[in-house]
């Protein structure tokens, strides 16, 4: 029998050129992948989205609920607005009820004409209060009280000392002192402006009765004792 005869070849091979190929074939098979996904990606996006009504009911619901919460806070503010108004209400009739309280409590209605403490509160203007002032009586009369209800301001300006009676301070006043008729208490309220600059240091207070009988009563304080703040 005859013999095959079998040729051997040998192919020389380059191991980094055959790494190099297989790394380009692998990059191009992702390129071709991406360059696919983000093409479908872009035409998805440009799909309309088809109307259904629903997005319709949204708008309406959120329209709703803005509509509910503005008029929610709303309502908040002018409930706290109502609350501090009642508020000061309130704390306008206690000092009303502690005034009456105190001017016709027993121990005070055994007494003469007299002055009571004067009372400065500093408003929401610099330099403007207001000021309350109330003259009583304690002891039986046919007749009321009249005369004149005068207020004198001591204190310094620039560094020197400086006195200003309310007449100049209130401008409701005109200049007029403040007129007196009552048979049990009168209670007198304004409010003053100081001048730039000027700082209180005293009050002086004078009664000047004319009716029943001449009579002048002073009394002085110390103005922050009579500062309400």
């Amino acid at each position: 029998m005859p013999r095959e005869q079998y040729r051997t070849v040998v192919k020389r091979e380059n191991p980094r050129r055959q790494r190099l190929r297989v790394f380009a074939g692998v990059s191009i098979v992702i390129a071709v992948t991406g360059v696919a996904y983000f093409w479908g990606e872009n035409r998805a996006s440009q799909r309309p989205i088809p109307w259904n009504g629903e997005s319709e009911v949204l708008r309406e619901e959120l329209a709703l609920l803005a509509t509910r919460a503005e008029l929610d806070t709303q309502a908040i503010a002018d409930l706290t607005i109502s609350l501090a108004e009642a508020r000061g209400v309130i704390e306008e009739r206690e000092r009303e009820l502690a005034f009456y309280q105190e001017v016709l409590a027993p121990e005070e209605i055994t007494r003469g004409p007299r002055l009571r403490q004067p009372v400065f509160r500093a408003t929401e203007r610099p330099g403007v209060w207001r000021y309350q002032l109330v003259v009583q009586h304690g002891g039986k009369t046919s007749s009321g009280y009249r005369g004149d209800l005068k207020v004198i301001f001591t204190g310094v300006v620039a560094g020197a000392v400086s006195v200003l009676p309310l007449t100049e301070l209130d401008l409701a006043l005109s200049g007029s002192p403040l007129a007196l008729n009552f048979r049990y208490f009168q209670r007198v309220e304004g409010e003053l402006e100081f001048p730039p600059g000027f700082t209180p240091e005293q009050v002086e207070v004078v009664l000047e009765l004319s009716k029943p009988t001449s009579e002048d009563i002073r009394t002085g304080y110390i103005w922050d004792e009579l500062v309400v703040r």
